[in-house]
């Protein structure tokens, strides 16, 4: 079961993303400050962060994936705004966001970015574990 977090201030956009977003195999846990996000993360860790970029701060969605990379360097997240700008997008992406989209968010193209974004990371979970496997010396070549 895939865990994705989605922050939003806004109660009606966190009910449209939460609606867009629950299917078979997911669990979608809802917060609406990025303070209740990061207690909630940490509790229970999600597969998967989507957060507006202001809520209880101008940067608060920001100052989430700060904590969440730092924590959790490998949790993807996408980083949502109307107030866009090009020093949030940078720093977002070197947070880890994968996409940073500006409102209105179109819920088809997002739901396919969700479903890419979580299939990319079982892949890479499932080569990892193949690759993990523990080695002898006679899996080594010595020359």
């Amino acid at each position: 079961m895939k865990r994705i977090l989605i922050v939003d201030d806004e109660t009606r956009m966190l009910k449209l993303l939460e609606e867009s977003l629950e299917g078979k195999g997911r669990r979608i846990l809802t917060a609406s400050t990025g303070s209740e996000a990061w207690d909630l993360f940490q509790k229970k860790p999600a597969d998967l962060i989507i957060t507006d970029l202001r809520m209880e701060s101008e940067e608060a969605g920001l100052d989430l994936l700060a904590k969440v990379h730092k924590q959790s360097p490998g949790t993807p997240s996408i980083l949502m705004t109307a107030f866009a700008s090009i020093e949030a997008g940078v720093r977002a992406l070197d947070l880890g966001a994968v996409e940073y989209l500006t409102k209105p968010v179109r819920m088809t193209a997002l739901a396919e970015k969700v479903r890419a974004i979580l299939a990319t990371d079982s892949a890479a979970k499932a080569t990892a574990t193949a690759n993990d496997t523990a080695f002898t010396f006679d899996d080594m070549i010595v020359g």
